[in-house]
């Protein structure tokens, strides 16, 4: 500063351009940063050039069409990403309503899986029979039942031959019967989450609010990070308050737990049974083989025997051999007696409808077999 008061006293009022301490100054104001915006724009003062008034004017007008460019740009980022989002939220709506749609045309298609299994089922049997007949066709006139005076063919072999292909239909028809019985055991509707049952639900009413504050972009995050499971989505999906929660986890779930465990029981000892049929069908199986390929009985006695009409006209074994007795039976249930939901049912439930009955037809076999 002592320098420009010492130029300021100067006789000739005037600089001395010729002055090595002037070329100084001018680096120094060369080498000052230009001052920008907290926007990180340069910021160039109105005073940027006292001696040159049209350069800061230009140099002002230069940093407002910048900065309305900024902006500009800046909303046409915005502009986008918000297209952008609306458009995969549409995307998102549009695939919500087709998965509704196939769900749909899934459950159309179930309740038609039973006469479909039933088709299936009756046609695995026929062509098991149809195999039989190829058996025997060579030995016995199918349509005068009067054995054949001339033939080259091996019952042992022709059996073998067409073995496997007995097996393979009928080992269709127990799979397609058993997992018809299992997919509907019980006639409302089918319980996904079932597959999640446990004794006790654990799952805090907290966690439960704290899902229906998610977004839908943070339901899968919250899923993975509190190991949400079917039946935490299930009970979630009622948006229960805190006694309705109550109610939910120590009553009615505890009654369901008990229904599905008698349901499992009852798959247990249907699939059990299954596995007897397999076992025994191979018994059967070994039984036959020896009995053809022994030798001890010519095939002219076999087909000549009573067992000749078992191969050509199967009947049902239904009454012919089991002798099962259908006899109808009532089955109820008073929703009074229940130990969970007794009480409760007695309050909320009208007492025309605390009894539950329906009858079905009891399947038993003499007590002699």
């Amino acid at each position: 500063m002592f320098f420009f008061e010492d130029l300021k006293e100067s006789e000739d009022n005037s600089l001395n351009i010729s002055d090595p301490n002037i070329g100084n100054i001018q680096d120094i104001l060369n080498s000052q940063k230009t001052p920008t915006s907290k926007s990180g724009e340069k910021d160039y003062p109105e005073h940027a050039s006292d001696n040159d008034p049209k350069r800061a004017i230009e140099s002002g007008n230069k940093l407002e069409e910048r900065r309305k460019r900024d902006r500009i740009r800046k909303q046409i980022s915005r502009g986008r990403h918000k297209a952008y989002v609306e458009q995969l939220e549409n995307k998102i709506k549009e695939l919500e309503k087709e998965n509704f749609r196939l769900q749909n045309l899934l459950v159309n298609y179930r309740s038609q899986d039973i006469d479909k299994v039933d088709n299936e089922a009756k046609s695995y049997i026929q062509d098991c029979k149809e195999e039989r007949r190829e058996i025997i066709k060579p030995f016995i006139n199918t349509e005068t039942a009067d054995l054949s005076k001339e033939t080259n063919e091996d019952l042992s072999i022709l059996f073998n031959r067409r073995l496997n292909k007995m097996m393979n239909k009928h080992k269709k028809f127990l799979d397609r019967s058993f997992e018809m019985i299992i997919n509907n055991p019980y006639p409302i509707t089918r319980y996904k989450y079932w597959g999640d049952f446990k004794p006790e639900y654990n799952t805090d009413f907290e966690v439960i609010k704290k899902f229906h504050k998610c977004t839908k972009y943070q339901i899968e995050d919250f899923k993975e990070k509190h190991n949400f499971s079917l039946m935490d989505e299930f009970v979630a999906s009622f948006m229960p308050n805190k006694r309705q929660f109550d109610f939910i986890k120590n009553v009615a779930l505890k009654r369901e737990y008990l229904i599905k465990k008698d349901y499992e029981n009852g798959i247990k000892h249907l699939l059990q049974a299954k596995e007897i049929f397999e076992k025994t069908n191979i018994q059967l199986l070994t039984f036959v083989r020896f009995f053809l390929s022994s030798g001890f009985i010519s095939h002219k006695q076999i087909l000549g025997s009573r067992l000749k009409e078992d191969l050509l006209r199967s009947e049902e074994p239904f009454n012919t051999i089991w002798n099962v007795q259908v006899e109808p039976k009532k089955y109820s249930v008073n929703m009074k007696e229940d130990p969970i939901i007794g009480k409760l049912a007695q309050r909320c439930v009208d007492k025309e409808i605390h009894e539950c009955s329906y009858e079905y037809n009891h399947y038993s076999l003499p007590s002699s077999v």
